[in-house]
């Protein structure tokens, strides 16, 4: 199966589409810290555990795992790293990892990948607490044209919407995360995965990674 059928939903699949994520949430967190100085802490929480514990929530600590996991870097910067690099190369099929620019504007911390398929920006925003980047989900989503919720995880604890062209925002603890595919063709790399689905899967990479 190519990673067109396996990752992307249309929009009357919106709820298959959340539930299709968990699974790549799940996978993420076993490889996410290879380059990390100490070891990743095995999941043991159900999802609805998890749910709930985000729900009741501290608004550091998604922070706090990362910052365990990645002793050496902020986890807002992983979007950066070599780490999220290096599932990005897998995903376009690039013969090495991708040229990326960092840059910080207005509270947002972004990240331009520039590949042969064009570009594509990770970026973070880290709210004051949970409740507050919920609030800044709520106003930020509306922008996007056509976006829509993904049902499903929510319930898990991370608010997370979609768009037809190639942008998804998640939400954990008090980070946003935007993975931004839209200024790519609608298929790209040797598989021609669709830049929707290179948006799923790098977003739950880096969810994965704080969630260690």
């Amino acid at each position: 199966m190519d990673g067109k059928g396996h990752l992307m939903g249309s929009n009357s699949r919106q709820r298959w589409a959340g539930l299709a994520l968990l699974p790549f949430l799940l996978a993420g967190m076993a490889g996410c810290a290879v380059n990390a100085s100490a070891p990743a802490a095995t999941p043991t929480a159900s999802a609805s555990t998890t749910a709930s514990a985000s729900q009741a929530g501290s608004a550091t600590s998604a922070t706090a795992k990362a910052a365990e996991s990645h002793p050496d870097g902020d986890p807002v910067k992983m979007v950066c790293g070599d780490e999220i690099k290096q599932k990005a190369q897998q995903i376009l099929g690039l013969p090495g990892l991708p040229a990326t620019t960092p840059s910080e504007d207005n509270g947002i911390y972004s990240c331009t990948y520039k590949t042969a398929d064009g570009v594509m920006v990770l970026s973070v925003k880290k709210s004051a607490s949970a409740a507050a980047a919920k609030a800044y989900f709520a106003g930020y989503t509306p922008t996007l044209p056509g976006a829509k919720p993904i049902e499903g995880m929510g319930n898990l604890g991370l608010p997370a919407a979609q768009t037809p062209g190639g942008i998804v925002v998640f939400v954990k603890d008090d980070m946003t995360l935007t993975v931004d595919t839209s200024w790519m063709p609608a298929t790209v790399g040797p598989h021609g995965v669709s830049r929707g689905a290179v948006a799923y899967q790098l977003a739950t990479d880096v969810i994965a990674c704080w969630s260690e």
